[in-house]
């Protein structure tokens, strides 16, 4: 007899679009899991969806919570970066801050610097909707901690996309060793797929320093201290990962490359399905 697999899913991204593949979602991906599903969108994915699209979330079963943000993630970042207990002095907040800027690449896309220039890319909007993911599934747990006693907590987290349309159904989660972060093969651009993955959340990774869910989901917190930068001048600093290395200059990392840097500095082994 198979364990009941405890699995939480988010959903993150567009919502447009949704409500022509939510049951494609609903049946290939949702249900055979058997998961819990949060989600998280900005409010500007929510403006550009119909009435129709933003039904459809809110009606996915199982869905336990929705958070809708007027996301302003560069004033965001600073504010974290100056309350970090890393950080003991404006100076030192804005030295971070430039160091952390001066890594070329869309790992931080959509960071508005000093000079008033975004970033290209997505890379910190990505991270920022990672950390809620993360930050979701832990409130949960504790409520439910908090209703039954004892250490609850899910087995797998499934980060996802919304606008992905599943060709069959997922694989059940028992057929994976908890042993690594699973994610499907291509769309590496340089480094590690970020686009799904079946990361592992039991008791005794949890706790851990180097938590595979903690390192996937909470890349966020590595920018608001020195471990970001201390990490990539320790290991990465000659590093090129970009879409075209011959037009930018190392450390150049995209979202992909940064997700590879972060797992291999924790020693996190990956695998594929």
């Amino acid at each position: 007899m198979v364990a009941h697999v405890r699995a939480a899913i988010c959903l993150l991204g567009r919502i447009r679009g949704l409500a022509e593949h939510a049951t494609n979602l609903v049946d290939n991906l949702l249900r055979p899991l058997h998961a819990d599903v949060f989600a998280y969108a900005p409010t500007a994915f929510f403006s550009e969806a119909s009435p129709k699209d933003v039904w459809a979330l809110r009606a996915l079963p199982r869905l336990l919570r929705v958070v809708e943000e007027e996301e302003d993630v560069s004033t965001q970042l600073r504010a974290e970066v100056k309350r970090s207990h890393m950080v003991s002095t404006p100076r030192e907040a804005n030295d971070l801050l430039a160091m952390t800027e001066s890594v070329d690449g869309n790992w931080i896309g959509g960071y508005v610097g000093n000079d008033g220039k975004i970033r290209r890319g997505t890379g910190l909007n990505q991270m920022y909707a990672a950390r809620w993911c993360l930050q979701m599934v832990e409130h949960q747990e504790a409520v439910v901690q908090s209703k039954h006693g004892g250490d609850w907590s899910y087995d797998w987290i499934v980060k996802t996309r919304l606008d992905y349309v599943w060709e069959a159904q997922h694989l059940p989660l028992h057929f994976f060793s908890k042993d690594f972060i699973w994610i499907p093969e291509g769309h590496d651009w340089g480094g590690l797929n970020d686009r799904h993955a079946l990361i592992p959340r039991t008791p005794s990774t949890r706790k851990g320093i180097y938590a595979p869910s903690q390192i996937y989901l909470n890349g966020w917190s590595w920018l608001t201290c020195h471990q970001a930068v201390g990490t990539l001048r320790e290991f990465f600093w000659e590093a090129n990962l970009c879409e075209q290395p011959e037009a930018s200059t190392a450390p150049c990392f995209n979202h992909e490359g940064w997700l590879w840097a972060r797992t291999m500095a924790a020693h996190i082994k990956v695998a594929r399905f």
